[in-house]
């Protein structure tokens, strides 16, 4: 049986180095460059508004790592995972049934139960950007809406009343956020499918039906 050392010892028989190492590039002194234009990113409030409309994945790592960064630690997505757990801890949120490896929500590692993301709609309510984070969920059953969830919960009392933000992976299917119920009081409200065979239309269905019970039940 061939060891990592053993391994690496053949290896090392096929290159010879001497030497000294040496930077190849250089620093390069932007003190005498010329500046020919500046350019600005859209302001937080912009950039939330697409993230979870179109649920653009690329924003979500990037602004985990911002967080890690304006929380004084090094910028990674390890350490903004960490500032996300301390936010939602401060919020009074037990993080017993939370796992982040990232930000986006892509990786299979990531684990919440529903418990824990209905405390975290209603402790939003609360907050002072509440009106931000409320106004950058899909709109269910709007036409004009720029979200995904055009369709669902349409010609029902779920259209235009509904705010949604859902998330997809292989055999995994959510839609998270908040309804309104005939007597108008909000509910937040999330679903979750794990591990199923059928197919997501299926699902959103599913999910849509209950909700559409939930919001009659103000009756």
């Amino acid at each position: 049986k061939t060891t990592y050392r053993q391994c690496i010892i053949y290896l090392d028989s096929f290159f010879t180095i001497d030497g000294t190492a040496s930077f190849v590039t250089k620093q390069p002194d932007y003190a005498g460059f010329t500046h020919i234009y500046s350019t600005f990113s859209p302001s937080l409030k912009e950039i939330i508004y697409f993230l979870n409309k179109r649920s653009i994945n690329l924003y979500a790592e990037q602004l985990a790592v911002i967080t890690a960064l304006q929380s004084g630690e090094k910028a990674t997505t390890a350490n903004g995972v960490k500032a996300i757990l301390r936010f939602l801890e401060k919020m009074d949120i037990d993080t017993k049934g939370i796992r982040l490896y990232d930000a986006s929500g892509l990786s299979r590692s990531n684990m919440i139960t529903t418990k824990s993301m209905v405390k975290l709609l209603s402790a939003m309510t609360r907050h002072k950007s509440f009106s931000t984070f409320y106004q950058s969920l899909g709109i269910a059953g709007d036409p004009k809406d720029i979200g995904h969830v055009k369709k669902f919960g349409r010609k029902s009392i779920l259209a235009k009343n509904t705010r949604v933000k859902t998330g997809l992976i292989s055999a995994v299917r959510s839609h998270s956020g908040y309804v309104t119920d005939r007597s108008g009081k909000q509910i937040a409200f999330s679903f979750i499918a794990n591990n199923f065979s059928g197919s997501y239309v299926a699902i959103d269905k599913i999910h849509e039906k209950i909700l559409i019970k939930l919001a009659e039940k103000g009756n």
